[in-house]
């Protein structure tokens, strides 16, 4: 085997092992998060990880869903960097979120909104957009949050 084999055989190892060791940690990242997610939720609660990525260019993440473990609708977003919790999308929960995108700085959730008349299963309200981006010491929201309670003339987060 020739010399530029041999290291170009080398590197590839290193490389496929430096992956491995990435993908375990983001793994233990991500078990660790839902288990810290499980503690402070009624048991039977869903969360989803879609907007967990495990490369480490990612600066942060979110696990979002159910917290009370009942009809689906006590939904909140429990943002983390690496396994260090860093707090919610907001101290009181939502009707409904849906993760959209994200970049290697920002998460941007749908927010489902809901008019006074309308039943949980049923929004007519739309959604809104809302970005949380990592400023590297913390998550900063960029957009506003719709309010929480819907009134007549607005629609909010819970009917």
């Amino acid at each position: 085997m020739t010399d530029v084999r041999r290291v170009l055989v080398l590197s590839a190892v290193i490389v496929g092992v430096s992956a491995a060791v990435a993908s375990a940690a983001g793994s233990s990242n991500l078990r660790a998060a839902e288990h810290y997610v499980a503690r402070h939720c009624h048991r039977g609660s869903v969360q989803s990880h879609s907007m967990w990525v495990m490369d480490k260019e990612f600066k942060f993440n979110a696990l979002y869903g159910d917290c009370g473990g009942g009809d689906g609708h006590d939904q909140r977003i429990w943002f983390f960097r690496g396994s260090h919790f860093l707090g919610h999308d907001d101290k009181q929960s939502s009707g409904e979120i849906i993760g959209s995108w994200r970049n290697l700085n920002t998460l941007a959730f749908l927010y489902v909104l809901y008019r006074p008349t309308d039943a949980m299963c049923c929004s007519t309200g739309g959604a809104v957009s809302v970005r949380y981006r990592w400023n590297g010491t913390k998550v900063v929201r960029i957009d506003p949050l719709p309010r929480r309670t819907a009134s007549k003339s607005r629609p909010g987060r819970y009917p």
